[in-house]
């Protein structure tokens, strides 16, 4: 039946973990990791699947702890629970074993990259709350410097063109708004507002609708 659920919707995360709860029962550890670490990708919040894709790494560590593919796999579990500083112990324990490790450098870099968006989750976090109470050039700061870690991330941009918008500065929403459409073409509300804008007179249109019918040729 999980199987069956995850066929009609494979980014159903509670029929990922329920598989993965199930291949832990049958001792199938890794189709078991597999699922589980599915299921937190699609709900960072899922904190059974977490605890429990933790738990077989530890027990794998326990048991071989100078292998350190076990290390390696612990470190990605804890990173993707949010536990960044026990993930960079367990990369440090792989340098310790084998410091020739392929995997190393990607699992670090990894690292730092989820440091870093967590950072600019942070900064975007409280540019929603400065903005949901009136504080419009507070939020514009907090989301400039969560696009200042993250400058490519269509969501911080449209975000920054809808408070842009509100304040009142057509040109630059406009702008933000564009570029999260060239980030991610399929933003369809990204591209609902510049049209908007520009049917409004809002904001001068010819160099957007120039890159527009670019892009669509």
């Amino acid at each position: 039946w999980y199987k069956n659920a995850i066929t009609k919707d494979p980014d159903y995360g509670p029929a990922h973990r329920g598989l993965g709860y199930l291949y832990i029962m049958a001792k199938d550890f890794p189709n078991a990791v597999s699922e589980l670490r599915k299921a937190v990708i699609i709900n960072p919040a899922d904190a059974g699947a977490g605890q429990s894709l933790v738990e077989i790494w530890r027990k794998q560590v326990s048991a071989q702890p100078s292998l350190a593919e076990n290390h390696l796999g612990l470190g990605a579990a804890l990173q993707l629970t949010g536990d960044f500083d026990g993930a960079e112990s367990e990369y440090a324990q792989v340098e310790q074993f084998d410091r020739q490790n392929a995997k190393l450098a990607p699992a670090r870099n990894s690292l730092a990259r989820a440091r870093k968006h967590r950072e600019a989750e942070k900064h975007k976090e409280a540019a929603e709350t400065f903005f949901n109470q009136g504080l419009k050039g507070e939020a514009l700061s907090e989301m400039t410097q969560a696009l200042m870690i993250e400058p490519n991330s269509s969501r911080y941009n449209f975000q920054m063109g809808e408070y842009l918008e509100a304040a009142g500065n057509y040109n630059a929403a406009l702008q933000a708004y564009q570029k999260s459409v060239i980030i991610d073409p399929k933003n369809e509300e990204g591209a609902r507002r510049m049209r908007d804008l520009m049917s409004r007179g809002a904001a001068r249109p010819n160099q957007v609708r120039h890159h527009v019918r670019r892009r669509a040729t």
